[in-house]
């Protein structure tokens, strides 16, 4: 039987094994089991711990390379607007199944092109504003945005790169009967910026006042010497 390997912890699942932890990640989602406390990921190599961003602003132009996707060609992974979450918008899907994948998405002009072959492989309508992404296996759709999963499940990690800000490890996963947490999809995005979650927004307004009071009291001091 094929068996995979496990790109962060090494260790060697057949399909099967996948299939079945797969299956409990679905029941997870549909059975709404939410006594499960799940473990974060541990960031790869040269990247950030999880941030806990799930939309993001991209450059005109963004990468995207395909590293792991267990359940290809069964899986489809692409990106909506957060202004239109019901239009999905796959980058890839079963016909681009064996190998690596890369991709180049043009968001000037609505195109998704392959990366080694500069042939274009699917238009969309272009938007403004930020993007989530999806995941689709085997007709389950997991959503970066957890509160557009049944029963709010967060099964969505995104690790930012420690060299270049730009570039990110995102990665769908599935929650284990113990609590860990195991990728079943992991895809490179690069020339995209985090949106700041909301409470980190609530956190600067908070201490917004204390900031300007500061200021305010460091300027006083330099006018008074």
């Amino acid at each position: 039987m094929l068996a995979l390997k496990f790109i962060e912890s090494g260790s060697t699942r057949t399909i099967s094994q996948w299939t079945n932890r797969l299956l409990f990640a679905v029941y997870l989602i549909i059975g709404g089991i939410s006594s499960v406390s799940a473990t974060p990921l541990d960031p790869f190599d040269g990247y950030n711990p999880d941030t806990g961003t799930t939309y993001f602003i991209p450059s005109p132009v963004v990468v995207g390379v395909e590293l792991l996707d267990p359940f290809d060609p069964a899986t489809t992974f692409g990106f909506y607007f957060k202004s239109d979450s019901s239009t999905l918008i796959p980058i890839f899907d079963g016909s681009d199944s064996g190998g690596e994948q890369k991709t180049i998405i043009d968001f000037v002009n609505g195109q998704i092109l392959d990366y080694d072959l500069g042939l274009l492989e699917a238009v969309f309508t272009p938007s403004v504003g930020s993007i989530g992404l999806f995941l689709d296996v085997l007709g389950v759709t997991l959503f970066s945005d957890q509160f557009l999963n049944p029963n709010n499940t967060d099964l969505f990690s995104a690790f930012q790169n420690i060299d270049d800000p730009a570039l990110w490890a995102v990665v769908f996963e599935n929650i284990n009967p113990d609590g860990s947490l195991t990728p079943i999809n992991v895809t490179l995005v690069g020339n995209i910026t985090a949106v700041p979650e909301p409470s980190v927004i609530a956190l600067f307004l908070v201490a917004l006042p204390v900031m300007l009071l500061a200021l305010r009291r460091r300027k006083l001091a330099v006018l008074q010497v």
